[in-house]
């Protein structure tokens, strides 16, 4: 494992920030609807999986990026319950279901993966 100094973390800071300055300044563009995916998913992906790539090396950085994608599931989850809430619930109740259908997927995925290891395992042993 690496041994992060000053150098590395303003580095780091150096690739955030710019990564959220290009972001901010193509989300002026693009319009609001757009602007949320193009802040979230570069400035902070991007930064973990460099972080991860330079500490721990490709496979971790390779596979925490991949999680993190089956991750944004309940994300998308989320904000489309909320798409199709606002404006014709109250915000509380869109927020109550779109909280519930992020945590919904997030315990299917959850059952997914536990089932895949299970399968593996068995026939692993078997």
């Amino acid at each position: 494992m690496a041994s992060s100094g000053w150098l590395d973390l303003l580095l780091r800071g150096l690739l955030a920030g710019g990564l959220v300055s290009l972001a901010t300044t193509l989300a002026a563009r693009a319009g609001p609807g757009f602007s949320g995916i193009i802040l979230g998913f570069p400035a902070g992906i991007l930064t973990i999986a460099w972080a991860l790539h330079e500490r721990y090396g490709a496979e971790v950085a390779r596979m925490t990026v991949s999680m993190t994608q089956r991750g944004m599931l309940s994300l998308l989850a989320f904000c489309a319950v909320s798409y199709l809430g606002v404006g014709r619930l109250p915000g509380m109740v869109v927020f109550m279901l779109s909280l519930g259908a992020s945590m919904a997927t997030s315990s299917l995925l959850f059952m997914f993966s536990l089932w895949r290891a299970r399968r593996l395992y068995a026939r692993e042993a078997g």
